[in-house]
């Protein structure tokens, strides 16, 4: 998994990225070395992370979560002696790679010290990602779940009782994903708050293990359910970056710098409720059943696949905002309207809190409140109830600063209104605060004093709202005009909605779409231009702007046109005849076949 016969120079203290995997190696003098400790647990998490078999084997052998990512090692151990902490700022300093702009923005931190109410620790931890709010520290809750010590009392260790970092428990893999396992440590924290945060596999996980030889083995602990959910991390970050968002396919949007309450919320928004037992060696240890955010599993076991939005894999739109600011007594809020009636509607905010006192009875510092309203039925008509709260509470939630809220059998054409309210912001200032809705809806309006849903707020920084994944497979910032491009109408052979306009006509390529730039895609027909969606002087279509997929209501295009006026949609025609000549210039004179 980490095999490098490569590279330019030693990777300790420095970073070198001609390495394959490993390209920075650091450690505090004397407190650490430059080898794995002599049980080799280091390299069983990091392998989980980011391992990539290679050679001969490399269909055979296992790899880690994210393989295509690289590891900046931070060593805390010398053999099996004491664990020092290098405190946040070292820490994260050492990994940044702040010099090369290239380091690491997601932390594994799989180790934890003591049981105890909010400590120095944790001020430490929770200042160093206030302050390095693109970063992620993921880190284990400890394996105290069976110690009759603390049988069913808070046993969650420092830092993972921490507010800003994520803390990671265990549940069951394979066949028993919805178990939980008995020794997982248990919260809520001394001071009330809900952790863990999610829940991931910590039962025979398999990795590399030290050595001279390529070995593997199976381990347990929630030090190997965190590496799950750190190469998580990395993939929501990849998404993002390589703009996968908004429709689920790489480079259909603009490349998002995420921070790190976005990738909270992200993962956080989509993880499922374990409805099994508590269990130990596959044998049920507690009858009582698991509840949603209870102290065991907090949102539940983690599933990408329900955060965010993946062509051909899921149905569910997103979206996102970026580290958008809040005042104190501000509201934000957004309209949303549900267009199919069997996808959860599941909406998460999540923000970095700045550092508490020491033993502290009341943590959070800055309070913002999510909530749910349903504005109107399914019939329109409004009704302003019943309104929803996060983290299965009957109020508002005073103590966290992860609120999710899930409704389930929401009907088609129902309105509800997403609300963020600064409810208060202890520190003078503005609140930074990312959120993501899953689901099956469109945005129907903006709020009056704050928005959710404003284009506009797409600017340079990737802060504010990004629009939602109505399915294009296109920016919506792109003006298509003058493409030289044929649509499938809805008599198209395999009868399956266009995004942008393009299917292949073979059978095993179907689903493949036309490249944004010539050279990509190489597979599509013949009939689909090298450079699909660009400006072409010489075609023969006249001047028109193309909406794609699905525009702003979510309705399915018949041709790939709809445009809005003050009267509500138009359709365009099918055939080269001009047709809708009251529509607005957007839509094309010439709809369907194009020229």
């Amino acid at each position: 998994l980490f095999r490098d016969n490569e590279g330019d120079g030693a990777i300790y203290y420095v970073w070198d990225y001609s390495r394959r995997k490993v390209v920075k190696y650091d450690w505090i003098h004397d407190e650490g070395d430059h080898k794995d400790g002599n049980d080799g647990h280091g390299t069983h998490v990091a392998g989980t992370v980011a391992g990539k078999a290679s050679g001969k084997d490399s269909d055979t052998l296992p790899s880690g979560v994210a393989p295509d990512a690289r590891i900046a090692f931070f060593d805390m151990r010398k053999g099996d002696g004491g664990m020092y902490n290098p405190g946040a700022d070292v820490l994260f300093d050492s990994v940044r790679g702040k010099d090369s702009g290239r380091g690491a923005r997601v932390v594994n931190g799989s180790w934890g010290r003591t049981i105890r109410p909010y400590s120095d620790f944790c001020v430490d931890y929770d200042s160093g990602l206030y302050r390095n709010d693109d970063m992620v520290y993921v880190a284990s809750t400890g394996n105290l779940g069976d110690d009759i010590k603390y049988w069913g009392d808070p046993s969650i260790k420092d830092p993972a009782l921490c507010k800003n970092g994520i803390a990671v428990g265990a549940s069951y893999g394979d066949d028993n994903y919805e178990d939980f396992v008995s020794y997982s440590s248990l919260g809520p924290t001394l001071d009330g708050r809900s952790k863990p945060d999610i829940v991931a596999p910590g039962i025979d996980v398999n990795s590399a293990i030290a050595g001279s030889e390529c070995t593997f083995e199976e381990w347990e602990g929630t030090s190997m359910a965190a590496p799950v959910v750190t190469g998580s991390v990395v993939l929501i970050r990849q998404y993002f970056e390589e703009g996968w968002y908004p429709c689920g396919l790489k480079n259909c949007g603009a490349p998002i710098v995420p921070s790190g309450s976005l990738l909270k919320a992200v993962l956080m928004n989509g993880a499922q409720t374990l409805d099994g037992k508590v269990k130990r060696y596959g044998k049920t240890v507690n009858n009582a059943d698991l509840k949603p955010y209870d102290n065991k599993q907090g949102m539940g076991r983690i599933h990408l696949l329900s955060s965010l939005s993946l062509f051909g894999e899921n149905s569910i739109n997103t979206m996102v905002v970026n580290d958008k600011e809040i005042g104190d007594g501000q509201v934000d809020d957004a309209v949303v309207q549900i267009t199919c009636s069997h996808e959860t509607i599941s909406v998460t905010i999540a923000w970095y809190d700045p550092p508490s006192l020491q033993s502290c009875k009341e943590c959070l510092i800055n309070d913002l409140d999510l909530s749910i309203t349903r504005d109107t039925d399914s019939a329109g008509k409004v009704v302003h109830e019943p309104k929803y709260f996060p983290n299965g509470r009957k109020d508002a939630d005073t103590k966290n600063n992860v609120e999710r809220i899930q409704i389930r059998g929401a009907k088609e054409n129902e309105a509800y209104r997403i609300q963020v309210k600064g409810t208060n912001l202890a520190k003078p200032g503005m609140q930074k605060y990312s959120l993501v809705a899953t689901g099956c809806f469109r945005v129907l309006e903006e709020g009056k004093e704050g928005h959710l849903s404003s284009q506009e707020d797409s600017n340079a920084d990737n802060g504010g709202i990004f629009s939602p994944a109505f399915a294009s497979a296109w920016p919506t910032n792109i003006n298509l005009k003058n493409s030289r491009v044929k649509f499938y109408p809805d008599g198209k052979k395999d009868g399956t909605p266009k995004r942008c306009g393009w299917l292949e006509k073979e059978e095993s390529r179907r689903r493949q779409f036309c490249s944004q730039e010539a050279g990509i895609n190489n597979l599509v027909d013949a009939a689909c231009p090298e450079t699909c969606g660009k400006y072409d002087r010489n075609a023969p279509c006249h001047d028109t702007e193309i909406s794609l997929g699905r525009t702003l209501d979510g309705e399915e295009k018949t041709c790939g046109w709809l445009q809005r006026n003050q009267k509500g949609w138009k359709k365009c025609g099918h055939s080269g005849e001009i047709r809708n000549k009251k529509a607005d210039a957007i839509c094309p004179m010439t709809c369907g076949w194009c020229g």
